[in-house]
C-alpha cells in the first residue's frame, strides 16, 4: 500500500515538473489543455497566434499522435483537436470576423478607435462589419 502511494506521489510530482517546465519553455504562447481520458499527466499544447502548434507535452503527443517532425512541419491546433473548417470554405471570413471582434473589444466598442487601431477608415470598418454581420 505504501509503495502505491509513493509511486503515485512520484508520478504527480513528475507531472507538475513537466507542466511547469512546459509553461516556462512556451511562456509567450497560448497553452491549450487537450481533452484526455483518465488521470494521466496534463496533455498540453503550446500554440502561436496563428493557431500553429509550437510544442506538446508527452501526454499530448501520445493522445494526438504527433511528434517533433509533425510539429516542425506546421500543424494547426484546430486540425489536431477536430475543429476543422466546414466544407463551405468559411475560414477567412471567420478569421476576419474574429479579428474585428477582438479589436472592437479592445476599443471598448468604439468603432472610431477600432478603425484607428486597424489603420482603416471608420467607413471601411462599418462596411466590413456589415459584410460580416457584426453589429
Amino acid at each position: 500500500m505504501a509503495m502505491m502511494i509513493l509511486s503515485q506521489a512520484v508520478r504527480d510530482a513528475a507531472a507538475r515538473i513537466e507542466t511547469n517546465l512546459f509553461h516556462r519553455a512556451y511562456s509567450g504562447a497560448r497553452i491549450l489543455l487537450v481533452p484526455a481520458e483518465g488521470k494521466s499527466a496534463p496533455a498540453l499544447l503550446a500554440v502561436d497566434r496563428d493557431d500553429l502548434v509550437l510544442g506538446a507535452t508527452r501526454a499530448a503527443r501520445l493522445r494526438l499522435n504527433i511528434d517533433d517532425r509533425r510539429i516542425a512541419a506546421g500543424i494547426a491546433a484546430a486540425d489536431l483537436l477536430g475543429e476543422e473548417a466546414g466544407p463551405d470554405g468559411r475560414d477567412l471570413p471567420d478569421a476576419e470576423r474574429a479579428a474585428l471582434r477582438r479589436v472592437l473589444s479592445r476599443a471598448g466598442g468604439n468603432v472610431s478607435q477600432a478603425a484607428e487601431i486597424l489603420g482603416i477608415s471608420r467607413a471601411t470598418l462599418y462596411r466590413k462589419m456589415r459584410r460580416l454581420s457584426l453589429n
